[in-house]
């Protein structure tokens, strides 16, 4: 069950042995909001399945994407940062699953352990490089390149199954216009990359998408060694 999760399998097997019997499985809906900006972090999730996105939240009520956890880690990484109020909320992108686990709990085998300590601090400063280097695209790089490093991404955490998420949503996530979005997708439906409709995206020839994305996908871009991850190159039309 935890080695579902690169984070969680990455731990010695002492603490995962610890922590197996407070892990508890559970599913998210496409939405939901785990925590919020302000909110007392109660619960880490270590991700198995699915996608989650950490937005910024204006006040104007605009968002934008800070970055996306999926199999590689887990939400709720201000716990070992020493900060249980976190300044952006985590929005469950796709129907996702995953481990959840007390915070009290998890503090303490991070306090505990030294392996744990250095692998979640680690993870922290992956997502914090995630952060800058989307901060970054967003001022360096044109819209279809942004939209094509997001979509590449997602791939990486969904596999091949299609991505629901609809074109508003997206050009939130991207800091960009709607209608901006929805020319880039038209351009990319065009060239026979994607397919898209009713808010689902699926991933037709992702060398295409590779051939356009920015420099940015490379160097925040994860590993990810989990069974079944792997995205397909070329995917058939729905029906």
């Amino acid at each position: 069950m935890a080695t579902d999760n690169i984070l969680l399998a990455s731990l010695p097997e002492a603490a995962q042995d610890r922590l197996r019997p407070r892990l508890e499985s559970v599913s998210l809906r496409t939405g939901e909001i785990l925590h919020a900006a302000g909110d007392e972090i109660r619960h880490a999730f270590f991700l198995t399945g699915g996608l989650v996105s950490l937005e910024y939240a204006g006040a104007d009520g605009d968002t934008v994407e800070l970055a996306i956890v999926g199999r590689d880690g887990m939400v709720g990484i201000p716990l070992v940062l020493h900060d249980l109020a976190v300044p952006y909320r985590a929005v469950v992108r796709a129907r996702s699953t995953a481990l959840r686990v007390r915070a009290s709990v998890l503090l303490a085998e991070w306090q505990a352990s030294r392996e744990v300590h250095s692998a979640l601090l680690a993870y922290a400063g992956r997502v914090l490089n995630q952060v800058s280097q989307a901060a970054l695209c967003r001022q360096g790089h044109t819209a279809l390149q942004r939209l094509c490093r997001w979509l590449l991404t997602a791939q990486d955490h969904l596999g091949a199954q299609p991505i629901e998420m609809t074109q508003e949503t997206l050009a939130r996530a991207l800091g960009i216009a709607r209608p901006v979005v929805a020319k880039a997708l038209l351009e990319l439906q065009g060239a026979d990359a994607i397919w898209c409709r009713y808010g689902r995206i699926l991933i037709r020839k992702r060398p295409m998408l590779e051939s356009t994305v920015c420099e940015c996908y490379e160097v925040a871009h994860f590993d990810l060694h989990v069974t079944g991850a792997a995205p397909t190159a070329t995917a058939p039309h729905p029906r």
